[in-house]
Order: structure tokens, then sequence, then C-alpha cells
């Protein structure tokens, strides 16, 4: 969900090819514009799928997510441990030969002493942020001014002091400094804590919502070269090559909204409901593509590929009976971006228009990626939802969002030639600090830019050994080895499901068991669900056996759909052998809705 200031800029192009001379076809750049082609409702086909952001503040790639990363990090694995608890970078590492080259002392050293004093730094680093913005101001507003020098006022003197005390506690690691020849120490170096000022949601956001839309999802684990790569290694790993990207962008990155001034430039409202609604409905409903939003306005960057969207429009002109729709004069403004072709981004006044207002609402399904490293995405299906499911529809996969705005449309709503004229209006107040409004920029990746002037990217993780001999491998339809399995099926079932209590209480967990007497090794393992309930988002799955507790289902994901059947790859018992006692565990987590566990199995091989 999130995204370093710095590695925003990598995205930022914008998608003109020429400039319209009639600004009243302006909005012909964001798609189809006419208001009688675009659909109503409409879902991407592919799978786009859920995953991690790979945060900085745990090293990106260079996380052993698998070990207890915070017991781990900074030195080798211990004799004997599994080597499937590395981190994806490691792991490529290995894969190239260069594992035994990663000088785990040198980096903890420098770590290690980038802590002692990282916490001042960090603090003054973020002052001097803050002090950007107060003194852009100030030399806009003293344009003209040759008397006026920044480094003069007290803003500016902090300014300077701040970063003079920068300087020389950074200068305090020059000689512990280390040269990253491996992917582990250029993601520690680059994308992890060797940095001061590292802010909690910066990440990978922007390169795992390109991978997600553009490469099909890694569903099993393999074995390469000897080498045990998760389904979670090879997402990290692909997401890492899409950092740097082609891509068409709208919009610009608001980085301040602190104030009315602030909320006053285009940067703030640029992305505009005409261009909002002409792109998600054509990119969606006429192209089948999804494409990335940064999901709220303000200074964090929070970028998600777009699943689907259901809008609903209504006319706000007045047609009477028997007669002609009646336009109104509105003074209709256009955002204009600037960029390559046309200068500054301004707002440019088209003057008074006729024009049919229409208030359109519209809910969007955006993809995680809050989930777990290795988890695969739950299915969904739009096609069974009704609107007011659809509106109401929320997972760990699938976030949704509602947008309410006004377009004007240069004729009624039912006219063939009607066009989207003009910006429109946001139909919505302050919420969440002004940062809970419309998307600030939104893109669409367009092809891996891989091999060529990295900058953002890990220059030792390499997109066409991806593609060409890990991905094929992990991807569903791969052909495996048949395998000879078994099936051990409850025989307590059903058990009543208690329900929560009023004030969030949890219900009495509801506890299946199996008992398997046979000794199986496991290499695959699915656990098969068959749960009454409405709202299947109160409850929450446990699988336990030998004494390991794995969640199979979160609260809330499901949302308010009724009823749960479904097959879970689990993957926390491979290796163990199957015998002995499994444990399901459901709980309530809400009341009112109520149901059984009408049944469950596991199926090994």
């Amino acid at each position: 969900m999130k995204f370093s200031p710095i590695a925003i800029a990598i995205a930022i192009m914008f998608a003109t090819t020429s400039v319209f001379a009639a600004y009243e076809d302006y909005n012909k750049r964001y798609g189809e514009y006419r208001f009688t082609k675009l659909k109503e409702k409409a879902s991407v086909s592919k799978n786009v799928w859920v995953g991690s952001w790979w945060a900085y503040k745990s090293d990106g790639l260079a996380n052993r997510f698998r070990a207890g990363y915070g017991d781990t990090k900074y030195q080798p694995l211990a004799e004997g441990v599994d080597r499937d608890k590395l981190s994806p970078a490691e792991k490529i590492d290995w894969l190239e030969g260069r594992l035994d080259k990663i000088e785990y002392d040198a980096i903890k050293a420098y770590i290690d002493k980038k802590d002692e004093i990282g916490n001042d730094v960090d603090s003054w680093i973020e002052e001097r942020r803050e002090l950007v913005h107060t003194l852009n101001r100030m030399i806009e507003e003293n344009q003209g001014n040759a008397d006026f020098n920044w480094q003069d006022t007290e803003e500016g003197k902090k300014y300077v002091e701040l970063g003079e005390k920068i300087e020389e506690k950074q200068g305090e690691l020059k000689d512990l400094d280390f040269i990253a020849d491996t992917a582990y120490e250029w993601e520690i170096k680059e994308h992890g804590n060797y940095q001061f000022g590292v802010g909690s949601w910066w990440g990978h956001c922007n390169a795992w919502a390109a991978a997600a839309v553009m490469e099909p999802e890694p569903v099993k684990d393999a074995v390469i070269n000897e080498i045990p790569f998760n389904v979670g290694d090879i997402k990290g790993l692909l997401t890492e090559t899409w950092m740097e990207c082609n891509s068409s962008f709208f919009g610009s990155r608001c980085d301040r909204h602190k104030d009315e001034s602030d909320r006053e430039k285009i940067d703030y409202t640029d992305v505009t409901p005409a261009a909002f609604h002409i792109f998600y409905s054509d990119q969606i409903g006429n192209l089948d593509k999804s494409f990335v939003i940064d999901a709220y306005t303000g200074d964090q960057v929070w970028n998600h590929p777009i699943k689907s969207y259901w809008a609903q429009c209504e006319p706000q002109y007045e047609t009477p009976e028997g007669g002609d729709a009646a336009a109104e004069k509105v003074e209709v403004k256009l955002t204009h971006y600037g960029g390559w072709y046309g200068g500054d981004p301004e707002i440019k006044d088209l003057g008074e228009k006729d024009v049919y207002p229409v208030l359109c609402s519209t809910t969007f399904h955006y993809v995680s990626d809050g989930v777990g490293h290795d988890v695969l995405t739950e299915p969904y299906d739009f096609d069974s939802m009704t609107h007011d499911k659809f509106k109401s529809y929320h997972s760990g996969h699938f976030h949704k969002r509602t947008l309410s705005y006004v377009l004007w449309l240069t004729a009624p709503m039912d006219d063939d030639n009607a066009r989207i004229i003009g910006d429109g209006e946001w139909n919505h107040g302050a919420t969440s600090g002004y940062t809970d409004l419309h998307p600030d920029f939104m893109w669409q990746p367009t092809g891996n830019g891989n091999d060529s002037n990295r900058v953002y990217e890990n220059e030792f993780v390499d997109y066409n050994t991806l593609i060409n001999d890990l991905l094929p491998q992990m991807i569903a339809g791969h052909e495996d080895p048949e395998v000879e399995g078994a099936e051990f099926a409850s025989t307590d079932t059903p058990v009543e499901i208690p329900d929560a209590a009023p004030g969030g209480v949890m219900g009495v967990p509801a506890v299946s068991v199996i008992n398997v007497d046979q000794d199986v090794t496991i290499n695959e393992l699915t656990v098969t669900v068959d749960i009454t309930h409405t709202y299947v988002g109160d409850l929450q799955l446990i699988v336990n056996h030998d004494g390991k507790d794995e969640i199979i289902k979160p609260f809330e994901e499901g949302g308010g759909d009724d009823n749960l059947q479904r097959t879970y790859d689990v993957k926390a018992y491979d290796g163990n052998s199957a015998k002995g006692e499994w444990k399901l565990t459901v709980i309530d987590q809400w009341e009112k809705d109520t149901g059984r566990i009408n049944s469950w199995k596991i199926a090994v091989k």
C-alpha cells in the first residue's frame, strides 16, 4: 500500500499524445468519453493478485518472513536451519551463485551503529521535510523581491542547521559503509533500514501493483536447482522487477494537504471526476484492463490495482413530461495537466456552457497488498453480486470505496452524442483530515523496462530469469507429477457455531476434530470446509495440528456473503507428518448472524 517519496518519481509521466485545440474534447485523452459508450458495471477478467508492499522498515526483499525476521536478520542462518527460511533476495543470490559473497558482519555492524544514532537523525529529517514546504511557500510569496533570501529567515537557518547535524551524524558511519554486490546487500542499502528517515509506509506498492496487473499469479511452490522457492518469494521478486516500468499516468502527486492553501493547488484536486469516470469505465468496461490508483488524497501514497466497479448515474436536469430535457448553464472548468506538450498544469476556464449534469455514485473494489506473503488470492465472483451486495462487499483481499460526483454532459445522458465535458465536480466534503477523498493519481503499467537504466530496482534481480526459469513452474496449469493422496473427513459434525455477544464479545469457539492414524508426510495439504452461516465475514477459521495454529480465514474476509464452501491450500505443515489430531476452530466475532460447521476434511499428498 505504500510508496516512498523518492520512488514515486519513476512513474510520473503524462500520457499526452497531442494537445487538443478544442479543450471541449480534452477528456478524450482518458479514453472513450461518450457517456452511452461506457458500461454501468464491469470486472477485470484477469486474476489481479494480492501481495505485500515489502516495507522498507523490514528491509524489503531481504526480509526472512518465514524465519522470525527480527531474530535472524543480518546474520547467516544457523547450521542445520532449513534454507527455505532465507529471504527472497538471498534465494536469488543462491540461484546466481552469490550467496557466499554476502558480508553479514559488515551489514550488521553498519545497521547496529546506525540504529544507535538513528532516532535523532530520523526526527531531524522529518523536521527538515516540514521546513521544505514552509520555505517553498515563502519563496513563492517573495518572487521578484530582490531583498529576500530564504537562508536569512529563521526557517532557513533552521533548515541549514539541521542539514549540518544530519551530515555530521551520517559521517560517523562512513568507515562502516559496505559495497552491495548481492541482491541481499543491495536491498538493505536501497530499500531497507540502511537509510535514515524511512517512513513506516514506504515500500514497493507501486511495483507490486504493476506486477499484480501484468503477471500471472504464482500459485505453487517449486524446487529449482535444489533451491526451494515459495509463492511469496516469487511474488516478491516479481514485485522488485516492476519497480521501474513503462506506464501511462494521469495526475500528479499531492504531498501536502494540511491547510487551505495546499488544498487549492492542482496536485490536490487533479484527478477530476471526468478523468476518473472515463478511465475506469473505458479501461475495465470496454478494454478489460486493470489500472492502478493512489487510493487516497494526501502525502502518503497507497497504490492499489482496481478489480471492478459499479456506477449508478442519475440525471440532475429537468425533463418536462412530453418535452425535451432542459440544459443548465454552468461555468465549466477544466484541469489541464500540462506535461510534455502542454506547459505547466493549470485550471482552464471554458466559460459558461449549456450542460446536462449527471450525479454518479460509483463503488469500486481494489486489491489488497496487506496480506501474508505466501497468500493466494481468494475467489472473486463478480457475476453473482447484486448491486447491494457489491456496495457492501469487503474482505481481506478486496477493499471497496464509493465516490460521488457530478459529470457535465453536452447532451442528455441517453443521447449517443453526449460527451463528458470539463472536470465535473466531486460531491464530498473533507473527511479524515482531507486524505480520505478522491484518488490522487491513476496510472497503468504498459511494459517492463527491467534491462536498462535501472535506478530504483534491485539490479541483482533479473526479470528474464524470473519469467523464463522460475515463474512457469509456479503458475496454474504447470504439469506436476501425480502424487497419491489421502483424505480424512470429520465425523463429529455438524457442530453449531455459538453467536458472539453484544458489544463485540467473541462467541465461544466451535471446534471439530479429525484424528489421522496414518503416518503420511505432507507435501501438499488442502482443507475443505462446508459452513452454513449468514455474513461469513464474522467468522475466523483456525486449523491446529501438532501444536501449531494456522489461520486459514481471517475475520472480515468474505464480507456479507452467506455460507462458506471453500478449499484452502495450507502450507504451514509441509514436511510434517499428518498423523495425529487435526482441529478446526471457528469463532464468531459479531452478534445476530449464526450457523454451523456442516462438515470439513483434509486432503494430504
